[in-house]
C-alpha cells in the first residue's frame, strides 16, 4: 500500500507543481478557468489524501503485517 500511496502522491504532486508553474508563467489569468481551478483543487486534495494514506500504512507490509 505504501508503494501505491507514494506513486499516487508523486503523480499528484507533479500535477500541482505544473499548475503552479502555469500560474507563474501565464499570470493569474489561468485562475479564470473553472476547469483549471477545479483540477488544481482536486489534485491538491488527492495529494493530501495520499500523504495521509502513506503515513497510516507505516511499517513493513502495511496494516496486515504482524
Amino acid at each position: 500500500m505504501r508503494a501505491y500511496a507514494a506513486t499516487s502522491g508523486l503523480i499528484f504532486c507533479l500535477i500541482v507543481v505544473a499548475h503552479i508553474a502555469r500560474i507563474a508563467a501565464e499570470g493569474l489569468g489561468a485562475l479564470k478557468s473553472p476547469v483549471f481551478v477545479i483540477a488544481s483543487c482536486v489534485s491538491l486534495a488527492m495529494l493530501a489524501r495520499s500523504i495521509v494514506v502513506f503515513g497510516r500504512s507505516g511499517g513493513r507490509g502495511g496494516r496486515g503485517a504482524g
